[in-house]
């Protein structure tokens, strides 16, 4: 029940399942079906294997602390904890509690995480290692939580995670670009217009097959707090464009919302962005993924970001380069400024040329960005820690023969 996260209210409806398949273990005992049964042996449950876990965290000889805060359906600030121990000679993370904060300053989050480690009788002294999203809460240089921290433990040691490093670099590159930022409230309008109205999805989704369009993706909203979750709505965007300007023309005559989501999808800008965001996005979603592996080789990091770095300089310097902006830039100059069909708004020389420096501009702050995230000290950094700790770089003859005498 708790690991396919069903309610307590199924209980009684399983036993009785089992009893009629004739569990031999149900049938000749008692049952316990009492909600306040459940939760006992829930408690009892949790109680073994919480014992069983601190064993594990009481013979680790250091730990590490991870923390992202968030919140929950009613709005309650939340502090997600893990902790990262070694067992047999491996990492291994533990949850350690979601614990309700009522502020998200450093001085309430460094409290809770101590108040945690007290309930769970850890040392704070094995605590070597802090990891979290980079926000300046946390990573402040002044009175952040990790400096809070080192306060106590002198050798401990904040980590910012990589994945999100590249999310950040996404989300930096937009601040100052307006067009990017105006875009993202669009696919948002988007999705909202027609998430909301099942009959107009539905109308949505009857055009594509009128269109003879296959490969129809369902409309996506960005996440707020991750960038990168933009590219999903981009690529439903692109799939949908002709259906969607069909739909909202129809629906623009008397629906004032419908009328201002069509003047924006139908500019050059919006359109021409859709297909650099279509090119762009994935070159920093595969960097992305890279992070996110459970087992990330050290020695990939420094070549992975600097190709990054390079396969955004190749678009920067030939213009619409991308596949799908090759594309799409064909297309509306063969058929004089119209797209799939449907003439562009604001598609002047001039308009043009002011998107080309718009796309210059965001490509040059995502580089920046990058380098800002990723300076070359840390690449450094981490080749060299893949020469100590990469057991398949290490000498192939008989180590002892390196031993001291």
């Amino acid at each position: 029940m708790a690991k396919n996260e069903m309610p307590d209210s199924v209980f009684s409806s399983l036993i009785e399942l089992n009893q009629q398949n004739e569990c031999k273990a149900l049938c000749d005992v008692p049952t316990y079906k009492h909600h306040s049964s459940i939760e006992e042996m829930q408690q009892a449950i949790a109680q073994v294997i919480n014992e069983d876990l601190y064993e594990e965290i009481e013979a680790s000889p250091l730990i590490s602390v991870i923390v992202d805060e968030t919140v929950n359906i009613t709005i309650d600030k939340k502090l997600i904890m893990f902790l990262r121990i070694i067992k047999n000679g491996k990492p291994k993370n533990i949850f350690a509690g979601n614990i309700t904060i009522t502020a998200g300053n450093a001085e309430t989050v460094t409290a809770a995480i101590f108040s945690q480690l007290e309930k769970m009788n850890i040392d704070t002294a094995k605590v070597i290692g802090l990891g979290s999203d980079g926000a300046s809460v946390m990573t402040g240089q002044h009175n952040g939580v990790g400096v809070r921290m080192q306060r106590v433990n002198p050798f401990l040691t904040q980590i910012h995670c990589a994945a999100h490093r590249v999310a950040l670099a996404s989300s930096d590159a937009t601040k100052g670009i307006e067009p990017v930022a105006n875009y993202r409230r669009t696919v948002n309008s988007i999705y909202s217009y027609f998430e909301y109205s099942a009959s107009r999805y539905e109308r949505l989704r009857e055009l594509n097959r009128a269109l003879d369009n296959a490969d129809f993706l369902s409309l996506k909203q960005p996440c707020s707090v991750r960038w990168l979750s933009l590219l999903r709505a981009v690529k439903a965007i692109e799939c949908n464009w002709p259906a969607l300007i069909m739909e909202l023309d129809e629906d623009a005559r008397n629906n004032p919302t419908a009328d201002g989501i069509l003047r924006q999808i139908k500019q050059f800008s919006f359109v021409a962005l859709t297909h650099t965001l279509s090119n762009v996005l994935p070159v920093m979603d595969r960097l992305n993924l890279v992070f996110q592996r459970e087992n990330v080789n050290l020695s990939v990091v420094k070549p992975v970001v600097s190709a990054t770095i390079a396969s955004l300089a190749e678009l920067r310097r030939n213009g619409m380069s991308g596949v799908k902006e090759q594309q799409f830039e064909l297309e509306f100059r063969q058929t004089d400024r119209h797209f799939r069909g449907h003439r562009l708004t604001y598609a002047s020389d001039v308009n043009v040329n002011a998107y080309n420096g718009v796309r210059r501009g965001f490509i040059d702050h995502l580089i920046a960005s990058l380098h800002e995230r990723f300076p070359d000290q840390d690449l450094h950094i981490l080749s060299c820690l893949d020469r100590v700790l990469n057991v398949h770089k290490y000498p192939a003859e008989n180590l002892n023969d390196y031993a001291m005498a």
